[in-house]
């Protein structure tokens, strides 16, 4: 019965049925420490039930449960496929919460599991997909497009059309995006998007690649192209992020940084007057949003690159409306963050010397 219950929560799990899935795999986690509470399978059901609140952006919760599926297996499986889902899956966290450093340990015990028992299996190329993911934040963004594109490689031989394929040409497209190259982000990002709209029209990997084109559509305005429309287009693609991400995991930091993107749409809606012209789309306040976004990575992720990116954002925000001291306060917040050795960045990551410029000319 608990294997039942398990298999139901993943197929839960696969379809976004994030609190459904949740309490299948409880279920089956309370009938198998009631029968063994010290066996490979209260592991099994303690991995799930941290996967499901992962994805709901419960971070503490999922790596206590983490914690006692690591320990079971390490005792009684220390090389185990499964083991090294559970590094990978903890130092996914670690990442999320600007633990990068810690990140890169985790997912090279995983890495040295599957290299030895699965190579060129999809668990390897997730963890490329991972390591990748860590080398971006810190800047590092050629080492992490070589991994990105190993991890391509066997995914397009294994499973071409997986949410696994979206997510790395989602996580392309950040490189690209990282890097300037604003067009060749939007290829990638479409790329993921039509894979993903593919298998399912409500899942959290087509929200995050969502925000992403929000994102670039944002910048480009910024940049001076094709005026109120690019901004308009990055608004629908915004709202219909947070309308996935808001149904299938509230208050969990991808949500954050949608929120993010929102207050960057708004700021640039004000500096362009479009409020002044009344165009309802654009009424709203930008501070909102990025208030909004800043409590709940000062929550989950209180030291991480997001969080920076968040606190420069509203920087220049305050910059504009002639807050000067409030400006410099929160421009040294993310400078402060940046700098901190637990994430390890390269000095010229792009997201620092936009702080760090700020910072200057706010000083002088």
């Amino acid at each position: 019965l608990a294997t039942s219950y398990n298999n139901i929560g993943n197929i839960l799990h696969n379809q976004s049925k994030l609190q459904a899935a949740l309490e299948m795999h409880q279920k089956a986690k309370s009938i198998q420490e009631r029968l063994a509470p010290e066996s490979l399978e209260v592991a099994h059901s303690c991995h799930n039930v941290a996967c499901v609140l992962q994805d709901q952006g419960k971070f503490p919760e999922a790596l206590r449960k983490y914690a006692v599926a690591q320990s079971i297996r390490t005792r009684l499986a220390p090389e185990s496929l499964d083991l090294a889902r559970t590094h990978n899956n903890i130092g996914n966290i670690f990442e999320s919460q600007g633990k990068l450093l810690q990140a890169l340990e985790r997912h090279a015990a995983a890495q040295s599991i599957r290299e030895r028992f699965a190579p060129d299996s999809l668990d390897l190329a997730c963890t490329f997909n991972n390591v990748a993911n860590v080398l971006q934040v810190q800047g590092k963004f050629r080492p992490a497009m070589e991994l990105y594109e190993k991890a391509l490689t066997i995914q397009n031989r294994e499973a071409p059309q997986s949410l696994d394929v979206g997510a790395t040409f989602s996580n392309i497209g950040l490189v690209y995006f990282n890097e300037g190259t604003a067009e060749k982000a939007l290829e990638m990002y479409h790329k993921a998007k039509e894979i993903q709209e593919s298998i399912s029209q409500d899942c959290l990997d087509l929200s995050i690649t969502l925000n992403n084109i929000a994102e670039v559509l944002c910048v480009q305005h910024l940049e001076g192209k094709k005026g109120i429309s690019l901004l308009q287009d990055s608004l629908e693609y915004c709202q219909k992020a947070q309308d996935i991400r808001k149904r299938l995991a509230p208050d969990s930091l991808a949500l954050a940084d949608i929120l993010r993107t929102f207050g960057n749409i708004y700021h640039q809606a004000q500096t362009q007057g479009y409020q002044e012209e009344a165009i309802s789309v654009f009424m709203m306040d930008p501070v909102d949003y990025y208030d909004q976004a800043r409590a709940i990575q000062s929550e989950h992720a209180p030291d991480s690159p997001d969080l920076a990116r968040t606190l420069r954002d509203m920087a220049v925000l305050h910059r504009h409306r002639g807050n000067t001291d409030a400006a410099l306060d929160l421009a040294r917040q993310a400078c402060s963050i940046w700098e901190k050795p637990h994430i390890g960045i390269v000095g010229g990551h792009p997201r620092y010397i936009e702080a760090k410029t700020l910072l200057k000319e706010l000083e002088s």
